[in-house]
């Protein structure tokens, strides 16, 4: 049996639909289950290509069923645009990701946020002030975003974590890829402190 999250995943992955266009067709359609059973009749007075469609019959051919419940099984949880755990602040930009693969929890990214991004290969300055500025931040409550990377979003990280505040780790691969690997167990930490891992691409992707 699929729930609506396997029928997003699955339409994620038909050529040429792309998230802007599916997010149009859930403002019209908003059970992905009504998409993913449109008709071609319907698929024509919205105006699609019929190649789009045609991708759409032969990912149907492969059966995606229980995807969502299979990533779970594995720790992985997932959360839909629409959905009432999806962040609230991210849901108001202009190109939200539709899907969210995540571990850990999602309500810190509700409180106040800051991004703090820089150079892998830190200068002794770049580490003074990255140092400085996250642990004043940190010490205020704010949720510190990065990315996981080496230089100084580990040490945004590992600055927030000190100073027990939840920090999110936003990657540029899925969640099976963890990128650098020597970061592995700061992931683990993260997600031990109230914080996330979080992806809009699926666990396989490389970064």
């Amino acid at each position: 049996q699929m729930d609506s999250k396997d029928y997003l995943i699955a339409l994620m992955t038909v050529n040429g639909l792309g998230r802007v266009r599916l997010r149009h067709l859930l403002a019209d359609y908003p059970d992905p289950k009504e998409i993913w059973n449109i008709s071609i009749s319907e698929w024509q007075d919205i105006g699609l290509q019929q190649n789009i469609f045609d991708s759409l019959q032969q990912i149907k051919k492969q059966n995606p069923f229980g995807r969502a419940q299979s990533l779970l099984s594995k720790g992985i949880k997932i959360t839909a645009w629409g959905d009432p755990d999806y962040p609230i602040l991210l849901r108001e930009t202009s190109d939200s990701p539709i899907l969210l693969y995540y571990q850990g929890s999602l309500d810190c990214l509700n409180q106040r946020c800051i991004a703090v991004v820089g150079s892998r290969k830190m200068t002794s300055y770049g580490h003074q002030v990255t140092e400085y500025l996250s642990s004043q931040m940190a010490s205020l409550g704010i949720t510190i975003i990065s990315g996981l990377a080496q230089g100084v979003d580990t040490l945004a990280h590992q600055t927030a974590l000190i100073n027990h505040t939840p920090t999110v780790a936003v990657l540029g691969g899925g969640l099976f890829n963890l990128f650098p690997v020597e970061n592995q167990q700061l992931a683990e930490d993260i997600i031990k402190d109230g914080g996330a891992i979080i992806s809009e691409s699926p666990p396989e992707t490389e970064p």
